[in-house]
């Protein structure tokens, strides 16, 4: 019987390949746990399907300081990146990913200058928005959403990602474990199951494309 990549089957996989074989080895919460962390914080972010794409939304107000905090489900900003104010005027915004980079051209001033925000970072769970503000604006990004966590019963939208989340989890595992050399043969057979995630997504996007009309 074929696998249906169930959290349980995915435990199951994660216990062969790191000889945890047993409750008594790591309880079945616990593995569950770890499975569940790795799902949705990393695997959205090596694998990039567009099952966790979405979009970011943050409205501003006068002086109120470019800080907002940053929703915990999710992961990353991306392009593209935009702001609206109040008169549908829309400009692009530059995300940054150094934080150094970032305030070192936008430092904290005791009376900062105002205006429309063209610069973006995501820092910790705080968005911070520079210029800062000088009215109402829509800031909107695109970006990856976690996925909702497996329970016992349940698969990931798509079955061929099963077998790259249990080699996944079962890497951060040995990292945790600092055992560099069983992490070190299992990144070629993750390389591999990701590498069939990209060939299943470019099979989808050439079916979905229209033939060229010959007028």
């Amino acid at each position: 019987m074929a696998l249906t990549w169930i959290l349980s089957e995915i435990a199951t996989k994660v216990r062969a390949i790191t000889g945890l074989l047993t409750t008594e080895d790591i309880e079945d919460v616990d593995l569950y746990a770890k499975i569940n962390d790795y799902y949705r914080n990393n695997f959205p972010l090596v694998a990039y399907v567009s099952e966790f794409d979405d979009w970011f939304e943050q409205v501003t107000a006068d002086e109120d300081g470019g800080e907002y905090a940053f929703d915990q489900a999710y992961l990353r900003l991306d392009t593209p990146a935009t702001i609206m104010d109040s008169d549908d005027i829309l400009s692009d915004v530059k995300l940054y990913q150094d934080k150094d980079r970032f305030f070192y051209l936008f430092p904290e001033e005791a009376d900062p200058t105002e205006s429309t925000p063209y610069a973006a970072l995501i820092y910790g769970q705080t968005l911070y928005l520079r210029p800062e503000p000088d009215g109402i604006y829509t800031f909107r990004a695109a970006c990856i959403k976690k996925p909702t966590a497996l329970i016992a019963a349940t698969a990931p939208p798509d079955l061929i990602w099963g077998p790259a989340i249990a080699y996944g989890t079962a890497i951060e595992m040995m990292i945790e474990d600092l055992d560099d050399e069983a992490m070190g043969k299992l990144t070629g057979v993750f390389q591999y199951h990701l590498n069939k995630i990209d060939r299943k997504k470019i099979m989808q996007k050439k079916t979905n494309q229209r033939t060229t009309p010959r007028f």
